[in-house]
């Protein structure tokens, strides 16, 4: 710019100078002018901003759970009452030992029948061998005889009632059989009828010996150790 206002002065101090010399020396002098250059386009203008998007508010935080409450802690059962002992049942008292003076009396008295009854019938004569009949159905047996009262009075003063009526079942089954035997033959001509009285009587005999004996001998055997032992207690 200002090189071309410079130009302008000269041309307008040169005027007096003929108007040839003056258009040659101003095409001579005046320098072509320079391109104006090109005004620098103005800068854009920077975009504005965008305004910042407001910042989202913060999610409220989610409130806490409630704490689980703590479970109850369960009871512990009651204990089981143990249960009460069984009481042992009490001892059975064991019979008392009859008196064996008891039993060999009892015995005495069985023999001392056996040996009446046995006079009684040695008494009565044989009769005459007759021919056997035919043989008949066996009669029904007879129900036994009831003892008399005055026999068991005596015998309870004497042994106890187990023994007692054991010894009335042995008699009643001793009178049936002898009823049975009314109308059987006796058998061969020389048996007696005391030998046939025994050998009904030796089975019943030894089932009394089996169930007594033994507890018999027991007590006769205790009772001499005991006087022996108080003999030693009195020395």
């Amino acid at each position: 710019m200002e090189e071309i206002l410079a130009s302008i002065r000269r041309i307008i101090s040169e005027d007096d100078e003929p108007e040839d010399g003056a258009v040659e020396a101003a095409e001579e002098v005046v320098p072509e002018p320079e391109p104006v250059p090109e005004p620098e386009p103005e800068p854009e203008p920077e975009p504005e901003p965008e305004p910042e998007p407001e910042p989202e508010p913060e999610p409220e935080p989610e409130p806490e759970p409630e704490p689980i409450p703590e479970p109850e802690p369960i009871p512990e059962p009651e204990p089981i009452p143990e249960p009460e002992p069984i009481p042992e049942p009490e001892p059975i008292p064991e019979p008392e030992p009859e008196p064996v003076e008891d039993i060999l009396e009892l015995t005495e008295v069985m023999e001392e029948e056996v040996l009446e009854l046995d006079a009684a019938m040695e008494i009565v004569p044989e009769p005459e061998p007759e021919p056997e009949p035919e043989p008949e159905p066996t009669p029904a047996p007879t129900p036994a005889p009831v003892l008399e009262v005055e026999r068991q009075d005596v015998m309870e003063g004497l042994v106890s009632n187990v023994t007692a009526t054991a010894t009335t079942v042995a008699f009643d089954q001793f009178a049936g059989v002898m009823n049975q035997a009314k109308g059987v033959p006796l058998g061969g001509a020389g048996r007696t009828l005391e030998e046939l009285v025994k050998e009904l009587l030796r089975p019943m005999l030894k089932h009394w010996l089996d169930e007594n004996l033994e507890a018999i001998v027991v007590r006769t055997v205790e009772r001499e150790i005991g006087k022996l032992a108080g003999r030693s207690d009195d020395e």
